[in-house]
């Protein structure tokens, strides 16, 4: 895929996650956001915690590999078996659940609105990144996996999945959402 293309399709998505949250969560107030279906289900806070845990490891190893200079930007954007199997994984199409490494799992987590605030920032950060991202070599294993660091993906691989995974959550959030609606017209 042409790099203009993919990094302006990613800024899309991200843009619309932002701007999702902003809108459907922000307002709600911290008790609204700790709404659980069932005890073993995230709350939408949850589900935006867990996201950034991964935004805080994936965010600062993108800002250090597209700091590094590349020795000339990628045309086009090709993905490793490794991308294309985690992108997969995560995707929201996937509806298969997927266990989470403990660290990561923020079942049963007091959580407040900072979460949301947070997860904002970082969304502004991966914009930034993609931005930056129009310089650098695409196609460069550079990321380490956060569950197993001595496997890599490419730049543009982890920017997929980074992505697919916070869309796969945030609608997760958006099911809780609706959830709530439901009790709250019962």
């Amino acid at each position: 895929m042409n790099v203009t293309t993919f990094l302006e399709t990613l800024h899309g998505r991200v843009q619309h996650l932002h701007t999702t949250v902003s809108t459907d969560f922000a307002p709600l107030e911290a008790a609204l956001l700790n709404f659980k279906p069932s005890p073993e289900s995230w709350s939408m806070l949850e589900c935006l915690e867990h996201l950034n845990r991964y935004s805080r490891y994936y965010n600062e190893r993108l800002a250090q590999a597209l700091a590094q200079p590349a020795s000339r930007p990628s045309r086009a954007v090709s993905h490793s078996w490794l991308g294309k199997k985690s992108i997969a994984t995560v995707r929201p199409e996937n509806r298969k659940k997927q266990r989470t490494l403990a660290r990561m799992n923020p079942n049963r987590s007091q959580l407040g609105k900072a979460v949301v605030e947070e997860f904002l920032q970082h969304q502004r950060q991966l914009l930034a990144l993609l931005t930056s991202a129009k310089k650098a070599d695409l196609n460069q294993k550079a990321i380490p996996v956060e569950f197993f660091r001595l496997l890599k993906l490419t730049i543009g691989d982890a920017l997929e999945f980074v992505v697919a995974h916070q869309e796969r959550h945030v609608q997760q959030a958006a099911r809780v959402r609706q959830q709530l609606r439901l009790e709250l017209s019962v």
